[in-house]
């Protein structure tokens, strides 16, 4: 696993964000991340629009945030896979205790 400081950029559903990932040296990169281990209902739903919106209200846009890679490359839908910390709360164990998320683990 690898620690990378980012911003936010935009939040698609409840467990798929948008990052500008600092690289050091002045080189940073856009990506779209999946938030590893959890699984959000699909925004077709109305659980899946509220596990979205409670997401927003967590993480604002512009959120300075540490990212945790799980893998160096992308999952079959190109997003990367990876933990999200802000303000020194887990927010892929946050979504998971108030109830906008399943484990991975329990599928």
């Amino acid at each position: 696993m690898y620690e990378y400081s980012a911003k936010v950029i935009d939040i698609h559903d409840g467990d798929t964000i948008d990052l500008k990932v600092d690289l050091g040296f002045n080189i940073s990169y856009e990506m779209k991340v999946r938030l590893y281990g959890i699984n959000c209902p699909e925004l077709s739903t109305q659980a899946g629009k509220d596990a979205r919106d409670y997401l927003k209200s967590i993480l604002p846009l512009n959120a300075k945030v540490i990212f945790q890679s799980h893998k160096d490359k992308k999952e079959k839908y190109g997003r990367y896979l990876g933990k999200i910390s802000f303000n020194n709360i887990d927010i892929n164990a946050d979504l998971i205790v108030k109830g906008h998320a399943v484990s991975f683990m329990d599928k």
